[in-house]
């Protein structure tokens, strides 16, 4: 399905689920048609529902099904088994088998994206599809006494429940990283810290992030790029190579990803001063990118000039503790003393 996306126009993909009882209609849009964005599918689907079907009907997609070998991939078998459902491929040429998800997939399409399908941004999209099918739950369909989404209450009664642990839905790989300390990743490249820029690393592969490992430590955390031969740069992984040649900061492509507070900073203040605003970035070691982002907007609407200490005094500036009450209670009880103990004791 193609929807023009902050004016380019490109392929998407839409991952649709249909109850057949109460005609609960279910979609997601993907950048991307692999095992993961198809269980991801799943998981949204079934938390919206907050139930399993014991049954879910496949048409046969290559991302869970091997129609050479007439059996569902091994790997797309751990997740039924894990979610306690069973999985059936469709017959060929049985419309009676999957009519009612294929006729649902275009009226989805029709509905959500027939009269809007240019969008600002991939977000937009996704939340006008979520709207969209919200409208198309509540109202009446064919020949069904209840809404769908009346008609699910019932449904889900003869569902399975949902198991207790969250489902862990990515892929390990490794991969080496280049002398720009970049690791490529389907086409597009994503920085991690420069120390590891001599060795191989590994990283989960999920379907909004990569995550990179250096054992069970996380260096590194990146949202999915969708295009092709983009950069996503964390400012925080050349530290100390800019440290090294300052000079280079200004003309960085690393420099166009952060914030735009910060692109402000520099450009206003330390263009020509790159060693003092590498001072200030360390600052974010001790805090967060958002801490110093905040303590920027703090210094602007006091119209302070935002130097190493002002700035690290924002970040660390804490709200006073509030005040202890000093207040006693005006009455307490008190256990009356038993006095024949005394007695006791003056008699030994």
């Amino acid at each position: 399905m193609f929807l023009s996306i902050k004016g380019i126009e490109r392929r998407y993909s839409l991952a649709v689920f249909v109850l057949p009882f109460s005609l609960y209609r279910f979609a997601r849009l993907y950048h991307r048609e692999t095992r993961n964005e198809v269980i991801d599918a799943h998981i949204e689907f079934f938390n919206e529902i907050q139930a399993v079907p014991e049954t879910i009907f496949y048409d046969r997609m290559s991302t869970a099904y091997d129609s050479r070998k007439q059996k569902f991939h091994d790997d797309f078998l751990k997740f039924p088994l894990y979610f306690g459902y069973e999985p059936c491929a469709c017959n060929v040429a049985s419309p009676q088998e999957k009519g009612t998800t294929e006729e649902s997939v275009g009226y989805i399409r029709r509905l959500a994206f027939g009269e809007k399908s240019e969008f600002g941004s991939f977000e937009e999209a996704e939340e006008w599809l979520t709207e969209r099918l919200a409208d198309m739950n509540s109202h009446p369909v064919y020949r069904r006494p209840d809404v769908p989404t009346a008609s699910l209450a019932k449904e889900r009664l003869e569902m399975l429940p949902l198991p207790t642990l969250e489902y862990s839905n990515y892929e390990l790989t490794q991969a080496a990283i280049s002398k720009y300390s970049l690791v490529k990743c389907d086409a597009n490249h994503y920085s991690v810290p420069e120390t590891y820029c001599t060795r191989r690393i590994s990283y989960k592969k999920t379907v909004h992030e990569l995550i990179f490992l250096d054992g069970d430590a996380v260096i590194a955390t990146h949202r999915r790029l969708s295009g092709k031969d983009q950069y996503s740069m964390n400012i925080m992984h050349y530290i100390k190579t800019f440290q090294k040649k300052p000079g280079a900061l200004k003309y960085s492509k690393v420099m166009t990803q952060v914030d735009r507070q910060i692109q402000d900073l520099f450009n206003q203040h330390y263009v020509n001063n790159p060693k003092d605003f590498l001072s200030i970035l360390d600052l974010v070691k001790e805090t967060s990118v958002e801490s110093l982002i905040d303590a920027l907007k703090r210094l602007k609407e006091c119209n302070l000039h935002p130097d190493y200490n002002s700035i690290r005094f924002f970040i660390h500036q804490t709200m006073e503790p509030p005040e202890e009450s000093f207040e006693i209670p005006l009455g307490f009880a008190v256990t009356e003393p038993n006095l024949t103990d005394y007695d006791y004791l003056m008699e030994a």
